[in-house]
């Protein structure tokens, strides 16, 4: 009889399919492990990124710390002086009600005058009635005396020295006072 055998027909491209299969397995193998390769070296450059920014942000609060430290004391130490100098003021105020005498400041730049509490009492103003330049300052003096007072002023600005001079005022109730 005759001698059959099963003899499936392989394909004319077995060996090369095989071998490209093979070739496309090894292909995906290496990319497969240069891609976890370069995700673990990210992962570690991202770590040293993150330690280093966890560095700088505990240097950076321990700076903001000792700044905010700082900042406590020189409040601390600024509402102190503000305190030794209310108490300074309202000392002033209470030596110039005593000894009936006032205070002011012109700043003939400007020609803004600034007047302690005792001088607006002392010409029957009230705190609010500041003659505001030299100008209206001078309306508050007897007219018999202006010349003599802006003279007077005048002598020590050009000469850089001390003045000191009495005159009269007219107060608001047209009471004459001599300063």
């Amino acid at each position: 009889p005759p001698l059959h055998k099963n003899v499936r027909a392989r394909p004319k491209n077995h060996r090369s399919q095989g071998s490209v299969q093979h070739r496309l397995a090894a292909v995906v193998f290496w990319t497969s492990a240069y891609i976890l390769m370069e995700r673990r070296r990210a992962e570690e450059e991202l770590e040293e990124s993150y330690q280093a920014l966890e560095g700088r942000v505990a240097e950076r609060t321990a700076q903001l710390a000792r700044t905010n430290k700082e900042l406590v004391e020189e409040v601390a130490e600024r509402r102190k002086a503000e305190g030794v100098i209310r108490k300074r003021d309202q000392q002033l105020l209470e030596a110039q009600q005593i000894a009936q005498m006032g205070n002011w400041e012109w700043d003939f730049r400007t020609s803004s005058l600034t007047w302690s509490e005792e001088l607006h009492r002392i010409y029957g103003l009230r705190p609010d009635e500041i003659p505001e330049s030299f100008q209206n300052f001078l309306v508050h003096l007897h007219p018999d005396d202006q010349k003599a007072v802006q003279e007077k002023i005048q002598r020590a600005f050009r000469e850089k020295v001390p003045f000191s001079f009495d005159h009269r005022i007219i107060l608001p109730d047209g009471t004459i006072r001599t300063l």
